[in-house]
């Protein structure tokens, strides 16, 4: 259970960190070569992930272009229970991946990891994150 609930800390306070991959926030860590590589599998299988999800995400897009012209309840209905279904897959595989990324530290690097995601709260890869909000959009 203390696992599962560090995993969950960890992977909330860590998604904006991560979405531009394993940059500068795990220089700090000290990693070995191997915990190295290992991030960067985790990172590249992610990227993949990303780009199916990007695909996803236009066709929701296309979807609700066209019902501006063709609006139906029914429709749009389908169309929100398809945006709630993509935003809980997607942050299951966002909590997945970093449970992963947690099985690869030590218990130091984990704890240091979360000091140092607190003292950049707020910030994302420029400054602050994207469009102003602290979680990326859902779908």
């Amino acid at each position: 259970m203390k696992k599962t609930i560090f995993a969950l800390v960890l992977s909330l306070s860590a998604a904006a960190a991560l979405a531009c991959g394993p940059g500068k926030m795990f220089e700090d860590l000290n990693l070995t070569d191997e915990q190295a590589s290992q991030l960067k599998a985790l990172h590249e299988e992610k990227k993949e992930n990303m780009a199916a999800h990007k695909e996803q995400r236009q066709q929701f897009m296309e979807k609700s272009k066209a019902l501006l012209t063709n609006y139906s309840q029914e429709a749009a209905e389908q169309l929100a229970n398809e945006a709630a279904a993509a935003a809980k897959t997607k942050t299951l595989a966002r909590l997945e991946h970093m449970q992963r990324v947690s099985e690869i530290l030590t218990e130091e690097q984990r704890q240091q990891f979360l000091t140092l995601m607190e003292e950049r709260k707020g910030k994302g890869p420029w400054g602050k994150h994207r469009n102003g909000h602290h979680e990326p959009m859902a779908w």
